[in-house]
Protein backbone atom coordinates (compact mmCIF):
# COMPACT_ATOMS: atom_id res chain seq x y z
CA UNK A 1 0.00 0.00 0.00
CA UNK A 2 1.43 3.50 -0.80
CA UNK A 3 -0.77 5.76 1.23
CA UNK A 4 -2.71 5.04 3.85
CA UNK A 5 -4.89 8.45 5.29
CA UNK A 6 -8.29 8.43 7.73
CA UNK A 7 -10.01 11.36 9.62
CA UNK A 8 -12.41 10.98 12.28
CA UNK A 9 -14.53 14.36 13.85
CA UNK A 10 -15.45 12.31 17.18
CA UNK A 11 -14.38 8.87 18.61
CA UNK A 12 -11.38 6.55 18.19
CA UNK A 13 -9.28 5.52 15.30
CA UNK A 14 -7.58 2.51 15.50
CA UNK A 15 -5.01 1.23 13.33
CA UNK A 16 -2.99 -1.94 13.36
CA UNK A 17 -0.82 -4.75 11.51
CA UNK A 18 -0.17 -2.13 8.31
CA UNK A 19 2.59 -1.57 6.10
CA UNK A 20 2.31 1.80 3.95
CA UNK A 21 4.39 4.38 2.53
CA UNK A 22 3.08 7.05 3.77
CA UNK A 23 0.36 7.67 6.89
CA UNK A 24 -1.79 10.41 7.55
CA UNK A 25 -4.10 10.41 10.35
CA UNK A 26 -6.33 13.32 12.28
CA UNK A 27 -9.11 13.58 14.75
CA UNK A 28 -10.70 16.75 16.04
CA UNK A 29 -12.35 15.12 19.40
CA UNK A 30 -10.83 11.60 19.89
CA UNK A 31 -8.29 8.95 20.28
CA UNK A 32 -5.55 8.01 17.71
CA UNK A 33 -4.45 4.67 18.23
CA UNK A 34 -1.90 2.54 15.99
CA UNK A 35 0.38 -0.76 16.59
CA UNK A 36 2.42 -2.73 14.65
CA UNK A 37 3.18 -0.23 11.98
CA UNK A 38 5.98 -0.27 9.05
CA UNK A 39 6.33 2.74 6.37
CA UNK A 40 8.52 5.71 5.80
CA UNK A 41 6.27 8.68 7.05
CA UNK A 42 3.85 8.37 9.84
CA UNK A 43 1.68 11.48 10.39
CA UNK A 44 -0.68 11.87 13.33
CA UNK A 45 -2.13 15.03 14.62
CA UNK A 46 -5.40 15.49 17.01
CA UNK A 47 -7.11 18.98 18.35
CA UNK A 48 -8.15 17.10 21.48
CA UNK A 49 -7.92 13.65 22.45
CA UNK A 50 -4.69 11.57 22.62
CA UNK A 51 -1.85 9.09 20.53
CA UNK A 52 -1.07 6.13 21.11
CA UNK A 53 1.83 4.10 19.14
CA UNK A 54 3.05 0.85 19.77
CA UNK A 55 5.63 -1.12 17.53
CA UNK A 56 6.29 1.44 15.08
CA UNK A 57 8.97 1.45 12.22
CA UNK A 58 9.44 4.22 10.10
CA UNK A 59 12.02 6.49 8.28
CA UNK A 60 9.95 10.25 9.74
CA UNK A 61 7.49 10.70 12.12
CA UNK A 62 5.17 13.58 13.07
CA UNK A 63 2.75 13.62 16.19
CA UNK A 64 0.61 16.78 16.96
CA UNK A 65 -1.83 16.76 19.81
CA UNK A 66 -3.46 20.23 21.15
CA UNK A 67 -4.71 19.13 24.03
CA UNK A 68 -3.94 15.55 24.93
CA UNK A 69 -1.05 13.20 25.71
CA UNK A 70 1.05 11.15 23.17
CA UNK A 71 2.35 7.65 24.12
CA UNK A 72 4.67 5.78 22.25
CA UNK A 73 6.28 2.32 22.71
CA UNK A 74 8.91 0.57 20.69
CA UNK A 75 9.30 3.94 18.34
CA UNK A 76 12.04 3.37 15.31
CA UNK A 77 12.36 5.97 14.06
CA UNK A 78 15.23 8.25 11.78
CA UNK A 79 13.58 11.59 12.29
CA UNK A 80 10.80 12.15 14.80
CA UNK A 81 8.74 15.59 15.68
CA UNK A 82 6.48 15.50 18.74
CA UNK A 83 4.18 18.41 19.55
CA UNK A 84 1.39 18.77 22.29
CA UNK A 85 0.13 22.12 23.33
CA UNK A 86 -1.89 20.69 26.47
CA UNK A 87 -0.15 17.23 27.97
CA UNK A 88 2.73 14.97 27.63
CA UNK A 89 5.23 13.01 25.96
CA UNK A 90 6.20 9.08 27.10
CA UNK A 91 7.90 7.82 24.97
CA UNK A 92 9.34 4.46 25.65
CA UNK A 93 12.09 2.19 24.06
CA UNK A 94 12.88 4.75 21.32
CA UNK A 95 15.43 4.99 18.26
CA UNK A 96 16.35 7.72 16.06
CA UNK A 97 16.63 11.65 16.41
CA UNK A 98 13.51 13.87 17.95
CA UNK A 99 12.74 17.25 18.22
CA UNK A 100 9.92 17.43 20.68
CA UNK A 101 8.16 20.58 22.02
CA UNK A 102 5.45 20.85 25.10
CA UNK A 103 4.17 24.02 26.18
CA UNK A 104 1.86 22.47 29.21
CA UNK A 105 2.95 19.03 30.37
CA UNK A 106 5.94 16.67 31.11
CA UNK A 107 8.11 15.06 28.43
CA UNK A 108 9.59 11.45 28.98
CA UNK A 109 12.17 9.92 26.61
CA UNK A 110 13.26 5.79 27.26
CA UNK A 111 16.46 5.65 24.55
CA UNK A 112 17.90 2.20 23.68
CA UNK A 113 20.23 4.23 20.81
CA UNK A 114 22.20 7.08 20.61
CA UNK A 115 21.15 10.15 18.46
CA UNK A 116 20.62 14.23 18.69
CA UNK A 117 17.81 15.35 21.23
CA UNK A 118 16.12 18.80 21.26
CA UNK A 119 13.79 18.98 23.88
CA UNK A 120 11.77 21.74 25.08
CA UNK A 121 8.91 22.25 28.05
CA UNK A 122 7.33 25.97 28.85
CA UNK A 123 5.69 24.49 32.10
CA UNK A 124 6.35 20.51 32.45
CA UNK A 125 9.84 18.33 33.39
CA UNK A 126 12.22 16.80 30.89
CA UNK A 127 13.11 13.11 32.00
CA UNK A 128 15.83 11.55 29.19
CA UNK A 129 16.72 7.64 30.03
CA UNK A 130 19.04 5.99 27.84
CA UNK A 131 20.16 1.76 28.53
CA UNK A 132 23.27 1.92 26.55
CA UNK A 133 26.62 0.71 28.06
CA UNK A 134 28.27 3.25 26.46
CA UNK A 135 26.48 6.89 25.34
CA UNK A 136 28.17 9.61 22.99
CA UNK A 137 26.64 12.94 23.61
CA UNK A 138 27.12 16.42 24.12
CA UNK A 139 24.75 17.53 26.70
CA UNK A 140 23.62 20.85 27.38
CA UNK A 141 20.54 21.69 29.72
CA UNK A 142 18.89 24.51 31.09
CA UNK A 143 15.82 25.18 33.47
CA UNK A 144 14.84 28.49 34.77
CA UNK A 145 12.91 27.37 37.75
CA UNK A 146 13.59 24.10 38.43
CA UNK A 147 16.79 21.22 39.44
CA UNK A 148 19.32 18.74 36.62
CA UNK A 149 20.58 15.93 37.92
CA UNK A 150 21.99 13.24 36.13
CA UNK A 151 23.47 9.73 37.07
CA UNK A 152 25.67 9.65 33.59
CA UNK A 153 29.38 9.77 34.11
CA UNK A 154 29.36 13.46 32.64
CA UNK A 155 32.54 14.84 31.85
CA UNK A 156 31.64 18.60 33.02
CA UNK A 157 32.87 21.66 30.84
CA UNK A 158 30.08 24.04 32.86
CA UNK A 159 27.46 23.87 35.63
CA UNK A 160 25.50 26.59 37.59
CA UNK A 161 21.93 25.86 39.32
CA UNK A 162 20.11 26.54 36.08
CA UNK A 163 22.21 25.06 33.45
CA UNK A 164 24.83 21.65 33.14
CA UNK A 165 27.14 21.03 30.21
CA UNK A 166 29.81 18.34 29.69
CA UNK A 167 30.57 15.42 27.51
CA UNK A 168 29.91 11.31 27.79
CA UNK A 169 32.08 9.17 25.76
CA UNK A 170 33.24 10.83 22.48
CA UNK A 171 30.54 13.64 22.80
CA UNK A 172 29.47 13.29 18.82
CA UNK A 173 25.55 13.68 19.80
CA UNK A 174 23.76 16.70 20.35
CA UNK A 175 21.43 16.30 23.53
CA UNK A 176 19.47 19.96 23.91
CA UNK A 177 16.91 19.89 26.86
CA UNK A 178 15.23 23.09 28.36
CA UNK A 179 12.55 22.93 30.67
CA UNK A 180 11.43 27.07 31.60
CA UNK A 181 9.08 25.51 34.79
CA UNK A 182 10.12 22.22 35.33
CA UNK A 183 13.11 20.03 36.31
CA UNK A 184 15.74 17.66 33.94
CA UNK A 185 16.99 14.54 34.44
CA UNK A 186 19.56 12.83 32.26
CA UNK A 187 19.80 9.14 33.38
CA UNK A 188 20.98 5.73 32.53
CA UNK A 189 18.70 3.05 32.97
CA UNK A 190 19.73 0.31 34.97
Amino acid sequence: MEQLSFETSSGEAKIKNISSDVIHGSASSGDIVVKNLHGKSLEMETSSGEIELEKIIVEKASLRANSGDIAADYLMAEETSVKTSSGEIDVRSFTGNVKAESSSGDVKFSAVGEAAYDIETSSGDITVGFSLVQLNAAIEANTKSGKIKTNQPLQLEREAKDRLEGIIGSGENPIILKARSGNIKILQAK
